[in-house]
């Protein structure tokens, strides 16, 4: 995705958002007449409004150095249940999914940056938690070894990872722009970029992601990556 006149107009508007409260609360509280529970509130709120434009600016340094394929420099052997672990760690309460890995993945190992594909995790589980806030998705894994190595464990294959929710149905034209293009309404309040963010180190590291309807409602968030199936 290039930028063009109209996302960079959206994005300008987008990062004054955070600043009006952040200049509004710095006018308040050169205030003397501010009592204690005031300067809480407008401390709190500058806490806040910091935090999001801080995310913001990190979404468009990851967009910018992905897209350029330059953000990928450290690889090592990830174990994808040590991936998931850190991935679904920071998910708490009764909406925290739990993942189901199958015998076919068990040991699976993705060559690497495990920041990056933590991230990317990450944000295809926070995506789905956002469509339907009622319940938990789901987390499914399994591998394909390639057909040259007869099966065989420690044989190269794909290694795919479901979301599944329970969301609402997109149209055709929603799928098909939801890895490719900003969304235009965030569902997590930042510039729209995280799919496509999540895209790109997919793409990185060999791999690709797509939606799919699933019978019944909701979609199927696939993740696949080049995997090496461990020896047991």
């Amino acid at each position: 995705m290039k930028p063009n006149e109209a996302w960079l107009d959206r994005l300008a508007h987008d990062l004054r958002g955070p600043l009006t409260p952040l200049q509004t609360a710095t006018y308040l509280l050169r205030n003397d007449n501010v009592d204690p529970a005031q300067q809480r509130e407008l401390f709190a709120l500058i806490d806040r409004q910091t935090r999001t434009l801080a995310g913001m600016i990190d979404e468009i340094s990851d967009w910018s150095r992905l897209d350029r394929g330059m953000d990928i420099t450290h690889r090592q052997a990830c174990e994808i249940g040590t991936l998931l672990d850190d991935a679904l760690g920071g998910f708490r309460g009764s909406q925290s999914p739990a993942p189901r890995i199958d015998d076919t993945a068990a040991g699976a190992n993705v060559e690497g940056d495990p920041r990056r594909l933590v991230q990317m995790i990450c944000t295809l589980v926070a995506y789905a938690m956002s469509r339907d806030p009622s319940a938990a998705p789901s987390v499914e894994v399994r591998a394909d070894t390639d057909a040259k190595g007869g099966g065989e464990r420690g044989t190269d294959g794909r290694l795919r990872i479901d979301v599944l929710d329970r969301g609402p149905s997109l149209d055709t034209n929603e799928l098909a722009t939801l890895f490719a293009e900003p969304m235009p309404e965030p569902y997590d309040g930042g510039l729209g970029l995280k799919l496509l963010i999540a895209q790109a180190i997919a793409q990185a590291h060999g791999g690709s992601l797509r939606a799919e309807t699933r019978n019944g409602g909701g979609l199927r968030l696939c993740c696949e990556l080049p995997c090496v199936v461990a020896e047991k």
